[in-house]
Parts: structure tokens; C-alpha cells; sequence
């Protein structure tokens, strides 16, 4: 198994970057300006809080992994090393059952005792339907995880379903967790965010006075190297270091400094001034090229893809052959070439390359391209035509959802709007929103089409291809196919690793039939950095740790 998981991990391994750079000295240790605080733009802060529970966007997971403390943690050298968790798992032959003890002594920043009783509260926590977090079913891979977040609280079906959940504490320093399948990535999400250790003596306190965890750093809990200490709305988050956090001594940073600055304009300049210290957002393609020739542009090849949902739930791309001709009119490569930049790469398929194959990690899991990267215009207008739109005629006026606050979406979703009109004679207009009345519109299925994206959770095609499950919560374009969603439930139940490759193979190509999203490109992490800082490590998934970071002078 040990051998399994580091195969998985050596594209983290290849791909891990350290960066970072340092903000200018204060007066009086004023902690938004010390030396010693690294600075990092996360863009927005959570809409949900500050409750790891909740959390469910790449940016924020960047500040909820510097909080929060996991049973594994991704070391330097790029292993899934014990952060909590007192050694590797031990797991059953079948693959079922992971057995894992905790250190000894460990202790959240309230005080209170981290022990086996923390770890089932909080994963059951998140499965709890109550909580209602978007992210639950990142654990659906226990053992009646999902059975127990799909009932109504306060049936004896609900209690039932609690009980049932595969977390049964052996003694107070042992977890053992039954699967739902098989799974050898589940290392990996054991260090996800959403995995979090949190205090249950501490949140239930609070309940108990009728508050509610995560509004402030008050009602928050740290198990992690770094702990919430202020938040000051549109502006930052700050997180100081933790002295009760297990490895305390390594941790060199005084704090993380998080801001919440939305406009990439403002971020490129008030790093020019030093005032934060690694950026986040994509950026223009001259600005790219502008830091690119200064030799201060870092990028990282990362397991993400740029994908842009249909509405499968609405006319007209409830026809197949409409998505399929608005995807075959776009010559992706022009648009990633002159919009996107950053050394992208434009989609031939859904799975990145960077994904290595489920039966030889040293392979990629996808060889076959599923789409012409130059476009195929007069397919795509044979296809609208078949579907009763000839050269155009007839199709209605759509609207194309994206970030307003975001040049490179606004820019990206103008250029695919304008290769429509040019080579279909169809009007899709650009429909700029902000991030919050955006995302209220997708979970109401109030689009026509949609920006959306993917960074992996773990590095394995599940990871990609279950978001377009029928039930998954993600899959905003209520897209279903029956065939897809078997291949998916094959494949978990499957050991074999060479038959759970052709499962996952075949979903991908049942998805590039049907055709539910539009797919512009593979990610690359593209950002600027002052050398100052060492040993942030930048992981593929596009998430900053700081826990080993520190500034050299």
C-alpha cells in the first residue's frame, strides 16, 4: 500500500513549489505589517464563515489548511506524512477498513484534549444534513455517509442513519473507519480540508449558549499551525501561529496574513508595493508576459480544468446536438493562446493531463484527444441545423454567466461568445455577476450557461468525473445519464486496479458523447512571488501551506 500511495504522490512530488516573499516591517508588532507575517491574497473570503464545515472553494481552502489539523499532511518532500495521526493506516485486504491512532498529548487551541472522539464528531458533523455543507459528499466514501446526509433531521431514520456511519471509536486515541468501497486514495483525502479535525467539547459549548461556530475568531477552534485571530471584511483574515499545534517548534512564521482583494488590477499593484506577497488571481495575458520577461512570473502545472456548464435542464441545451455544435464551433486553441496564457493548455478532453492512470502512475490516465482543438466549424453547423437551428436561425438569445469581478473570465467568455456569432450566427451575451448572486443562481438553476472549473481533491479521476454524477451537488447543469453514473459505482467497487481504469476511461468517453459542459482548458497555477519566503509549498491542487514556511532576510 505504501508503495501505491507513493506512486499517487510523486506528480504532487514533480509538481510542489516553494515560494512566497515577505511584507514591510511595522511599528509597535502591529501584526498586519511584521516581518515575520507572510501575506497571501485568497481573493474572497467564505460566504459561509469561517467554519472549516462549510468551506468550499480552492481560495478559501488555502486559509482553512493553515487553521485546521489533519490526520495526514503533505510534508516537503511531498508524502502524505502523519500530522495527527500517530504513523500510516492500517488497512483490511479487502480495503474496507482503516484502522489509525492518534498521538499522544495533542491538544486543540482551546486546550482541550484532541482525541478519536474529535476526529468521528467532526467527520459526522459534515455528513450531517443539519450542518448542510455543500462539501459532504467528500465523504461519501464512508461507509453511510451518504445515506445518513440524504435524511431529515429529527426522524428515527435520521438516527438510525447516524448510528449506521462507518466511525467507531476503539479506545481514545483510535479511529477505525469503514469504506463504502475500496478506495487507496482515501490518504488523501484524509488530508482534504474538508477533514478537518474540530473540538467538539468547544463547538458544543457553543451550541449550548446558542452561538454559532465559525462567525469569529471567538467561536472558532484551531487544530492546525496557525489559528483565526482577526478578520476585517473586505480586506483580511489573520491567522497567528498556534502554540498548541503538534509539530508548534517547527512552525517559523508568527502568521498568515489573508486578504481579500477581488480585482486582479488592485492585487498586481499592491504587490508592486509589497503589501501582500504571493498573488492569486489569473491575470491578463500582458500582464503574464510583462512578468514573464522580468523573470518573476511562477507557474505550476496543477490538476484543474476551466469547464462552463449547460443548462441540460433547458431548452435548447436539453439537445445534445446543440452542446455538441457550440463546442465543436470554438477553436480553443486561438482562445487559450490570446485570453488565457499562463502556459495553459486548451482541453482536449476532461481528465487533465497531469492525472496519472490508475493502474501505472508513471502513465497519464487519458491518451485519446476527445476534442479538436481547432474547432470544427462545419460540423458544429451541420449538428444546429439537425437540431432545427439552420445557420442559426431560431436559436434564442442566451446569456453566458461569469465572474464579474475577473478580467480573464470576462475576457474568456467574449471570446467564446464572439467564435458563436461568427461561426454559427447564434447571440450568447456575456453576463457578467458577482460571486455570490452567481453561485445563487447556479444552485437555482437559474442559467443558461455557466463559468465553473475544477481543482482536484485528490489526485485520481474520480476526482473529475464523479462532479458530473447525477446527484452530485455540483453538477449545476443537472445533466444525467444512467450508463456514466454505472461506470462510476463499477469502479468504486472494483479492486482491480487495471478494470477500474477502463471504468473510469469509460465514463470519460460517455461524458465527451453527451457533451453536458464545455470544456477551454487545463490549468496552470500562475502567480508572482518574492523569493524571501522558503518552504511554502504550492501543491498541484492549487493550495498554499504555509506550516513550514519562513522568511529569509
Amino acid at each position: 500500500m505504501r508503495k501505491t500511495i507513493a506512486l499517487l504522490l510523486s506528480l504532487v512530488l514533480l509538481f510542489s513549489m516553494l515560494a512566497g516573499c515577505t511584507p514591510k516591517g511595522g511599528e509597535n508588532g502591529d501584526p498586519k505589517t511584521t516581518n515575520n507575517i507572510a501575506t497571501y491574497n485568497i481573493g474572497i473570503a467564505p460566504t459561509s464563515g469561517f467554519d472549516v464545515g462549510l468551506g468550499q472553494t480552492t481560495s478559501t481552502v488555502n486559509m482553512f489548511v493553515a487553521m485546521n489539523g489533519y490526520l495526514y499532511r503533505l510534508n516537503l518532500d511531498g508524502e502524505w506524512a502523519p500530522e495527527l495521526a500517530d504513523g500510516l493506516p492500517e488497512v483490511s485486504p479487502d480495503g474496507l477498513v482503516w484502522t489509525i491512532k492518534l498521538k499522544p498529548d495533542l491538544k486543540f487551541s482551546t486546550g482541550n484534549p484532541i482525541t478519536a472522539e474529535d476526529v468521528k464528531y467532526s467527520w459526522l458533523r459534515v455528513l450531517d444534513p443539519e450542518l448542510a455543507s455543500d462539501y459532504a459528499f467528500i465523504m461519501y466514501y464512508i461507509k453511510g455517509g451518504e445515506a445518513f446526509n440524504s435524511t431529515n433531521p429529527g426522524t428515527p431514520e435520521y438516527e438510525a442513519a447516524k448510528e449506521a456511519v462507518g466511525l467507531k471509536v476503539i479506545d481514545p486515541l483510535t479511529i477505525e473507519i469503514t469504506l463504502e468501497n475500496p478506495a487507496p486514495f482515501f490518504i488523501q483525502l484524509l488530508g482534504f480540508a474538508t477533514y478537518a479535525i474540530v473540538d467538539k467539547q468547544f463547538i458544543e459549548g457553543l451550541i449550548a449558549e446558542g452561538l454559532e461556530y465559525g462567525n469569529s475568531p471567538e467561536t472558532t477552534c484551531s487544530s492546525g499551525p496557525f489559528k483565526f485571530t482577526e478578520y476585517k471584511p473586505g480586506e483580511y483574515v489573520m491567522c497567528m501561529k498556534n502554540e498548541n499545534y503538534v509539530r508548534a517548534d517547527e512552525v517559523k512564521l508568527d502568521g498568515v496574513r489573508f486578504t481579500l482583494i477581488e480585482q486582479s488590477v488592485t492585487e498586481l499593484n499592491l504587490w508592486e508595493t509589497g503589501e501582500i506577497d504571493v498573488t492569486n488571481h489569473p491575470m491578463s495575458i500582458a500582464d503574464m508576459q510583462k512578468y514573464e520577461a522580468e523573470g518573476k512570473l511562477t507557474q505550476v502545472g496543477t490538476l484543474g480544468i476551466a469547464w462552463h456548464a449547460f443548462n441540460c435542464a433547458r431548452p435548447p441545451f436539453d439537445d445534445v446536438r446543440v452542446r455538441k455544435a457550440l463546442v465543436k464551433a470554438l477553436d480553443l486553441k486561438t482562445i487559450v493562446d490570446t485570453v488565457v496564457g499562463g502556459g495553459a493548455a486548451p482541453a482536449d478532453g476532461f481528465i487533465p493531463p497531469y492525472m496519472p492512470a490508475v493502474d501505472d502512475p508513471s502513465k497519464p490516465f487519458r491518451t485519446e484527444s476527445y476534442i479538436d482543438i481547432n474547432g470544427e466549424v462545419e460540423e458544429a453547423k451541420q449538428l444546429l441545423a439537425e437540431a432545427g437551428y439552420p445557420n442559426g436561425e431560431g436559436f434564442p438569445v442566451c446569456k453566458f454567466q461569469y465572474y464579474v469581478s475577473n478580467d480573464q473570465s470576462r475576457a474568456l467568455v467574449e471570446a467564446m461568445c464572439a467564435q458563436w456569432k461568427a461561426n454559427l450566427g447564434i447571440t450568447v451575451e456575456p453576463d457578467g455577476m458577482e460571486a455570490a448572486a452567481r453561485l445563487a443562481a447556479r444552485q437555482n438553476g437559474d442559467f443558461d450557461i455557466c463559468v465553473q472549473g475544477w481543482g482536484a481533491d485528490f489526485a485520481d479521476p474520480m476526482t473529475f468525473l464523479d462532479c458530473l454524477r447525477s446527484t452530485h451537488y455540483y453538477n449545476y447543469g443537472k445533466w444525467t445519464n444512467a450508463a456514466f453514473d454505472e461506470a462510476l459505482e463499477n469502479s468504486a467497487r472494483e479492486l482491480d486496479a487495471s478494470e477500474r481504469q477502463k471504468y473510469l476511461v469509460e465514463a470519460e468517453r460517455i461524458l465527451m458523447e453527451e457533451m453536458p459542459i464545455i470544456m477551454t482548458s487545463f490549468s496552470t497555477k500562475t502567480y508572482l512571488q518574492n523569493p524571501r519566503i522558503k518552504d511554502m509549498i504550492m501543491s498541484p491542487m492549487g493550495i498554499a501551506d504555509f506550516t513550514w514556511a519562513y522568511i529569509e532576510e
